[in-house]
C-alpha cells in the first residue's frame, strides 16, 4: 500500500491525527489528509457507487428532474455567497469544476454569463448537456483545454475529493487572468468541535470519498503558498435551524457565545 510520507502540499513533516481514518496533519501548512495513496481502480469503484441513485450523492437525479420541470433549483447559501461576491466584478466567463447536472449553470446562464462546466461523471454531464448547458466530461485537468485566461473558476464541494492538490492549485493559477477569482466551498473539519467528545468521528465522508480535510487555518496557509490573495474565507456563523434535531438548540447557544464552527467553509481567492 502506497502512502504519503510527507505533506502533499509543502513536503513538511506529517503527524498521525486520526488512526481510525488514517488521517495525518502537516506540521507546517496544517492540512489534514488521507495518508493512503489510492489507486485509479479504487477511485473508479468508489465513484461508481457514489453516483448510484441509492447513495448519498444520488440527489443529482432529483435536482435534474426539478431543473427539467421548473427550470430552476435551490442553491444553498454558501454557493450563493461565493457567486455573488465574484459577480460584483465584471466577470463574463465563469468555469465550474464539478458541474453536476447544471445547478450553477442554470443560475449563471440566466444572468447572461458565459459558462463552461467540467464534470467527471459522464452520465451526469450528459444530463446537464441535455438541458442545454456547456458542460465537458473530464477531471479538473480539463480546465487546460479551455482557450485563454479565465475571469473566474468555481468549485463547490470538490476540492476535498482531490488526491493531487498541488497540481489542482497550480492549474487554477495558470488558467486565471491576473486578478481572476477562484471561489470554492469545502466541509469544515472543525465542525466536529461542535459535538461533545467527538473522539475519532469526523462528521463527513471518510477516505477515499473525502481525501482532504480543511480548516480556516490550513486554507489561508495553502492560499498564500500558491500565490493567491484571500478576499474572504469564513464559515456560516449560525446553524441551520431544524426543530427535529436536538443539537440545533445547543448549536444556537454556541453561536451566540461565539464558539460555533460552521459546517461549510466559503472562500474567494484571486490571482495576484
Amino acid at each position: 500500500m502506497s502512502e504519503f510520507l510527507k505533506c502533499k502540499i509543502c513536503e513538511s513533516q506529517i503527524e498521525l491525527l486520526n488512526e481510525k481514518f488514517n488521517l495525518v496533519q502537516c506540521t507546517s501548512c496544517s492540512l489534514i489528509f488521507a495518508k493512503k495513496i489510492f489507486t485509479e481502480a479504487e477511485f473508479i469503484a468508489t465513484y461508481d457507487q457514489l453516483y448510484n441513485q441509492t447513495s448519498q450523492y444520488g440527489t443529482h437525479g432529483n435536482e435534474f428532474e426539478k431543473l427539467k420541470k421548473n427550470g430552476t433549483v435551490f442553491i444553498g447559501r454558501p454557493k450563493l455567497k461565493v457567486l455573488r461576491y465574484i459577480l460584483k466584478s465584471d466577470n463574463k466567463h465563469i468555469v465550474e469544476i464539478g458541474a453536476g447536472v447544471g445547478i450553477v449553470a442554470n443560475y449563471l446562464t440566466k444572468l447572461g454569463l458565459n459558462y463552461t462546466g467540467i464534470e467527471l461523471d459522464e452520465p451526469t454531464a450528459k444530463k446537464a448537456q441535455s438541458l442545454g448547458y456547456n458542460v465537458r466530461v473530464g477531471d479538473f485537468s480539463k480546465v487546460e483545454t479551455i482557450e485563454g485566461k479565465l475571469d473566474a473558476i468555481v468549485a463547490f464541494e470538490v476540492v476535498e475529493h482531490l488526491q493531487d492538490l498541488p497540481l489542482f492549485f497550480e492549474l487554477i493559477q495558470s488558467k486565471l487572468k491576473k486578478g481572476g477569482y477562484f471561489g470554492f466551498t469545502v466541509p469544515n473539519y472543525n465542525k466536529r468541535l461542535n459535538y461533545d467528545n467527538p473522539g475519532s468521528k469526523i462528521y463527513q465522508s471518510g477516505p477515499p470519498i473525502h481525501l482532504n480535510y480543511f480548516t480556516l487555518e490550513s486554507i489561508e496557509k495553502i492560499a498564500k503558498r500558491f500565490g493567491f490573495k484571500i478576499h474572504f474565507c469564513e464559515t456560516k456563523k449560525y446553524p441551520y435551524f431544524n426543530w427535529n434535531k436536538r443539537d440545533t438548540y445547543k448549536f444556537i447557544l454556541k453561536s451566540l457565545l461565539g464558539n460555533f464552527h460552521g459546517a461549510t467553509i466559503m472562500c474567494v481567492l484571486s490571482k495576484e
